[in-house]
This record gives structure tokens, sequence and C-alpha cells, in this order.
């Protein structure tokens, strides 16, 4: 999964200058802290990244029933960029396609493990790591079409084909026929196809890959009907489904999208609502503001408003720790111990406490806390020490009235929380920096990172619980969001090693092994690991649960009181 958005913090007790887009601006400042104090934006995926939650209003409205089952949520949302699961990649994309569309699996909502409460009723992994099969369960799509393997070769064709591929085919990297097909060189996808009966469904791999069907819960591994090749656009705009709930009516774009219970739904997670309604705003805050005001049912707290919140709305108040991460990484810098000077010069915790009041937790691995992988402290250039910064600078080669640009996706709140570490760069270093404000369009900032020389901030949420993937998209070479273009045969080959390990305990030695490369070298400064917090009707729903990993209710387990 990808990038993730947040929203702006307006905080701060003295102001200073700092150089964007060469021209100097006002920003807050705590000299306390030592560091700016304002704000953030996916995932995306994600540098400082807060998730679009959804939550919940305590106060009494129009927006639905009670009563154990039934009515309708309302949530907010920000604009998705698409609703067809072949292309999806964005939480807020993703949360109403997981209730469209069964993928093949499901994960656990608090622990993340494999559920089989998705499409497939079972699967069987081969002894050599070579094949998965899947028996697919009985259903059918909203329209009437039959949910097979035929529906899943549809799509999975689609997500890797080269004319249609998602920005996260890579996930499909390893099943024969993949290279040729994202290549060009084929249309036909010979390591996804039929088994011996129309509910069967087979996975062939290259090498051996026993971790792979931990990917299978991503929405890419979603059915398509025969009905969306006529017109994916129109696909896009009002998908067919197999899941719990179906669209009611065309997605409004900037307005909102509603769904309702699908009647004739045979998987075990069918829900107790009747419908959900999300409506479209533009910030966090806007959102929240509608909360508070009894308009919607859930929305995202702001982190400056946290404990004003918690007081207010005291169990209703969910913080809880996802399963994401923001970075600074480097394009075109390939000085690794420029690299290191600049993370170590980087008070995280700082920057915490005063651009985010203590929501975050500050990165001491690429592999956050809710992933089995991570090994707490490991990143020892992640550490606050302005010395051992020095000394690294020392022994950097830089070119005379050396620069260093620092860029951001804009329109996301991200000014402050860069501006900061901008500005520690400059004192605990000595060298200038230039903080750059990107696109609005983060399709279009990712597209324009390849053009720059210096740092980019970025966000990732998870797509699934394996330390794979918080290091090959990332880092492997030609991997889909590796922009910073870092290569390292080293490297790549301890992730060829531990895909291939059988073993799970020795697997995850060998990404570790993978991770220490990628802490030696610096290609990227995981900076803060995020929290969420949500609010929600207390006197409209007995439970609220939320999904570790999107950072979004888990509709599917909301009870109303």
């Amino acid at each position: 999964m990808k990038p993730l958005l947040t929203g702006q913090i307006k905080t701060g007790n003295v102001e200073t200058m700092v150089t964007i887009d060469g021209q100097e601006r006002l920003v807050g400042w705590d000299r306390s802290g030592g560091t700016m104090n304002r704000s953030t934006r996916l995932i995306a995926a994600a540098s400082i990244v807060l998730l679009t939650i959804g939550a919940c209003s305590s106060k009494k409205d129009d927006t639905g029933g009670g009563g154990g089952e039934g009515g309708t949520a309302v949530a907010y949302l920000s604009e998705p960029g698409t609703l067809d699961p072949t292309i999806s990649s964005q939480v807020t994309e993703n949360e109403v396609i997981q209730r469209v569309f069964d993928p093949l699996i499901h994960y656990d909502a608090e622990t993340a493990e494999i559920e089989l409460t998705g499409a497939a009723e079972s699967y069987e992994v081969a002894p050599d790591g070579k094949s998965i099969t899947f028996q697919l369960r009985e259903a059918t799509f909203h329209n009437g079409e039959p949910v097979n393997a035929a529906a899943f070769v549809r799509g999975l064709t689609r997500v890797a084909a080269k004319d249609t591929a998602s920005p996260v085919s890579y996930h499909l990297d390893g099943l024969v026929g993949y290279a040729d097909l994202v290549g060009g060189k084929s249309d036909e996808f010979p390591g996804v196809h039929q088994g011996a009966t129309e509910q069967e469904l087979v996975f062939e791999f290259d090498n051996p890959n026993p971790e792979f069907i931990i990917r299978t819960g991503h929405m890419i591994f979603s059915p398509v009907p025969e009905a969306a090749e006529a017109d994916y656009e129109a696909f896009a705009q009002e998908p067919i489904g197999n899941g719990a709930y179906m669209m009611d009516g065309p997605w409004e774009h900037n307005v909102g999208i509603k769904v309702k219970k699908f009647a004739d739904y045979t998987g075990p997670e069918a829900g107790t609502l009747d419908a959900i309604e999300w409506r479209i705003f533009s910030t966090i805050e806007n959102g929240y503001l509608e909360f508070e005001g009894g308009t919607v049912d859930t929305a995202t707290v702001p982190p400056e408003q946290y404990a004003t919140a918690q007081e207010t709305y005291g169990d209703a108040f969910l913080d809880v720790e996802l399963a994401a991460a923001s970075f600074l990484s480097f394009h075109g810098i390939e000085d690794v111990h420029l690299r290191r000077a600049v993370s170590m010069a980087i008070d995280r915790e700082a920057i915490n406490q005063a651009v985010f009041n203590g929501t975050r937790v500050a990165a001491s691995s690429f592999i956050p806390p809710a992933n089995t992988g991570f090994r707490e402290g490991v990143c020892t250039y992640c550490v606050f020490d302005p010395e051992a910064a020095q000394a690294e600078l020392e022994q950097a080669d830089l070119p005379d009235n050396f620069v260093l640009e620092i860029t951001f996706n804009a329109g996301g709140g991200h000014e402050d929380w860069v501006g900061a570490a901008s500005q520690q760069i400059e004192e605990n270093l000595g060298i200038k920096t230039k903080v750059v404000p990107g696109s609005e369009n983060f399709d279009d900032y990712l597209n324009s990172i390849k053009g720059i020389t210096g740092v980019y901030r970025y966000g990732w949420g998870q797509d699934y619980p394996t330390p794979d993937n918080w290091l090959s998209p990332f880092f492997q070479t030609g991997a889909g969001d590796n922009y910073s273009e870092y290569s390292n045969p080293e490297f790549d080959a301890k992730i060829d090693e531990a895909r291939q390990t059988l073993d799970e305990e020795e697997r995850l030695a060998t990404y570790a092994e993978a991770e220490d490369i990628i802490i030696d070298q610096m290609p990227g400064m995981p900076m803060f690991y995020s929290r969420g917090a949500v609010v929600y009707n207390a006197e409209k729903y007995a439970e609220f649960p939320l999904d570790l990993q999107l950072g979004v209710p888990y509709w599917e387990g909301v009870v109303p009181a």
C-alpha cells in the first residue's frame, strides 16, 4: 500500500524565517524543543503520515438508526484516486474498495494475521514453495456473474499488463510470466490460471515463494467481472464487486460515495450495517469539524485536538498504533557519509513533541513495531547525535557552495515538520538547505522526484504483514516505489534469498540481514511511526473496531448500539 495523507497543525510560540522555494517564510518555532512547531500529509504508502481514519461523533443526528443491526454509518473520506481494485494503492481508495470487493484472503483487523474470510475458502502451499492452490467459495458478483478462477485471472492480468499496470503490480513479482507481462513481451499470465475446476485458482512461481500467500489479501488480488471489460473507466466510477457491500449509485467526485449491503453475499463477514456513506472533505480538520457538528459519524482527530478529544469523548476516543511510517529519502545523493550525517543531525523526538504534540513515535528501524520483523533501536544512524553527524560530514566529499534541497508534496501540511528537519540540519551540520514544495497532486509529485538531487518526503502504509513489504518496494533495484533509485546487488540478493527460505525463523533472520545493509547505507531515513486517533459516536455504536494496517474503521465489525 502506499502513500498516505495527513492534515495540518498550527502551533508555536516563537517565529523564524525559513527559505522555501527561494522565498523566506515566517514559521512558528519552539526553542525549547529545537524545532519548528507546525505540521504534516499519503499510502502511500508516507513521511509523516496521518492516515485517513474513520471516526464518529457522540452527538445525536439523523445519519442512521441503531438497535444492534441496520442503519447507515456516515464517515469522513478524502477524495480517492480510483475505485478500481486492479490499480488501487492508497488508503483512501482501499477503505471503500475493501467493502465492495473480497480479495482472496483477509487480514485480522487487530493482528493482521491471515484469515479465510475472503473469496478463498481454503488454500494449499506446495511443499517446495513453488505453487499455491486456492479453492474459491461459491459466490456471485453484484451483477449476478459467478466469482470463479477466470475472474481472478482477468483481474491479475490487468494488474500486471504493461498498458494497464497497477503502480503496485510488483506485488505479483515472482509469478511465472510476470516479467514478460509487465515488460510488454506477452499478454498472457501463465503463473495465474484455473486448476481442476472453475473454483480452483493456481499460482505458480519461478522460485520457491512460501511467503507469497501473505500478499494475497491486498486489494489487487480481487476478482473482476466480465462486465468491467466493456468500459474500465466506468467500472472505476461504479465498480461491480463481490464484497459484503455494493455501490449505491456512482461515485460523486469531491462529494461522496455510498454503498449498501449486498443481499446475496455468501461470505462470513457480511457486516451489521445496512449502508455506509462516505462524505468527502478536503482536510482532516474539515472532517473533524463536521463530526463535532454532528453531520458525520466518523472523523480522524487532528493531532492538535488529541488532548481535547480524549477529554471530551473518553472511551469513544481511540488512539492506536498503525502499521505506517514516515520517511525522508535521498535521490542523487551518493555519498554515504553525507546521508548518515543528515540522519543523525535530525532530532526526531523534538519534532514529534513540537510539531505533532507527541502523537508519533520516533523511528529506530526501517520496519515498524506493528510488523513481525521489527527490531527496536537497530538503526544507529537514526539516533540524534550532532557530534557523530559532524564526524561523518567531515568524511563526505561536498562540492563548494553545497545546498541540500528538501522537497515534499504541497497541500498536505508537511511544510512545518520538513522545515523543522531542515532547520536542524543547518544548525547541527552547518550546511545550507532549501525547502521546495512539490506538486499537490501526489502522482505528479512522485514523478518529479527523479528530477531532483536531494531529499524527498515519503510515507508508507503496510500492504501486508511481512518485512519484505518495508524493504523491497523502497530499496530493491527497479522496485515500483524505489524513487530513490537505490541499487545494491548484495541487498537484492538478500531479499531474493529471504523470499525463497521455507523456514520462517530463518526467513526473518535473512530479512534482518537485508535491513542491516540499508541501515549501513542509509538511502532513506525512517522518521516516525504513525499513530491514529479516532472518535466515534458511542450513543450510536456499541462496537467500533479499527483496521491495524489501514487505520480506518473495520466496517464489517462495527455494531450499532
